[in-house]
């Protein structure tokens, strides 16, 4: 069985669904109010347990765990959760993936938990961080023998909830993200400038571009062996401004901040998430540059379909015993498959660069 918190919000109804679907074992829903999952796991076939449950409670928690396989965490803020849920789920014997979280949730996990050496725990499941730094290592082993230079440029076009926006920040702002910094065989600080206000490949209109560099980042660089990688957070000129008021402003305003300037830049639009992805580096000795590009819906339906992926990983013992996040702790050939197949998202390898494909498209205008 896999128990699933936040079973009635955004990230956690998508993740339902997925895990009905692909599942194959019984289903476990919990949330704060039992009658708002209700209309979720009414619309799941087989045998859909609700239960009402606060993850912020342990003992409800535990209760909650007991017979679960994995226990998968989509109830928000996820930083205020993730450790204790995850060492809550460990000692009544299930598994854990979380939707949020980082390295160092990951690392007081491990510190923390006396669960046994075989009991495994996948933070940062979802959209960004977790597809964003899996992809690229999917462009890797699809296209290279080694690399050594990576740029990202990662964009998101969805409306938040005030939960979604505060997990948001915490992802733009926490997880040891450092703005202007990059890699440079090693972390290096203020290396970048912000791009603001141009044209960038399959981003449908002007956009600014905010380098970073996070745990996320660094683990990808070192998994790659790469001496340099730069990335960037994708944002129409509304969100720039929120989220440079965020640094400044008291949380609750900031997050309503953020939420006013999604909705703007959503409204008429789809919700989409896109990452555009360029390796550098060798087959046979020979010099070779990709760009990959995935593309995909809303952050909180990819969020979920990411989370639901990585719960099937840890459930079908394709995950290593211990504490990681899910950028290297995934298989991400088997990972950016399934989600494939799932018909989450597209992904396209493009036999050249970014520039060039800029170039391109300013031709074409």
């Amino acid at each position: 069985m896999i128990g699933l918190l936040g079973a009635s919000g955004a990230v956690g109804a998508h993740a339902a669904r997925l895990l009905s679907r692909h599942g194959g074992t019984d289903l476990r829903l919990g949330g704060r109010r039992p009658e708002a999952v209700e209309p979720i796991a009414a619309e799941l076939p087989g045998g859909v347990e609700v239960v009402g449950v606060d993850a912020a409670e342990e003992a409800p928690l535990a209760a909650f765990a007991r017979g679960c396989a994995v226990v998968v965490n989509c109830a928000g803020p996820s930083q205020h959760l993730a450790e204790a849920a995850a060492l809550t789920a460990w000692r009544a014997g299930a598994d854990y993936v979380d939707a949020g979280g980082d390295a160092t949730t990951a690392e007081r996990v491990a510190r923390g938990g006396a669960a046994g050496p075989d009991r495994r725990a996948v933070f940062a499941a979802g959209a960004w961080p977790g597809l964003s730094g899996l992809f690229p290592r999917w462009l890797a082993a699809q296209e290279f023998a080694t690399v050594h230079t990576l740029t990202a440029y990662i964009g998101v076009r969805d409306r938040f909830t005030a939960t979604a926006a505060a997990d948001y920040l915490d992802g733009a702002f926490g997880g040891g993200s450092e703005p202007l910094a990059a890699w440079r065989q090693g972390p290096r600080s203020r290396v970048l400038n912000r791009v603001i206000e141009e044209a960038l490949p399959f981003f449908p209109e002007d956009v600014s571009a905010f380098p970073y560099l996070d745990h996320e980042g660094i683990q990808v660089a070192r998994a790659l062996a790469l001496t340099h990688a730069d990335w960037y957070s994708v944002l129409p000129g509304t969100w720039g401004v929120a989220l440079d008021r965020a640094r400044t402003r008291p949380r609750a305003d900031a997050v309503a901040d953020l939420c006013r300037a999604a909705e703007l830049d959503a409204a008429g639009h789809l919700p989409s998430t896109t990452v555009l992805a360029q390796l550098d580096g060798e087959v046979d000795g020979v010099a070779r540059t990709r760009t990959g590009l995935l593309q995909g819906p809303g952050v909180s339906e990819l969020t979920g379909a990411v989370t639901a992926m990585a719960a099937l990983a840890v459930h079908d013992g394709a995950v290593a015993p211990g504490t990681a996040c899910a950028a290297t702790a995934l298989d991400p050939l088997a990972a950016l498959m399934w989600l494939v197949a799932a018909g989450v998202c597209r992904v396209r390898v493009l036999q050249t660069s970014v520039e060039a494909l800029r170039a391109v498209e300013a031709g074409a205008l």
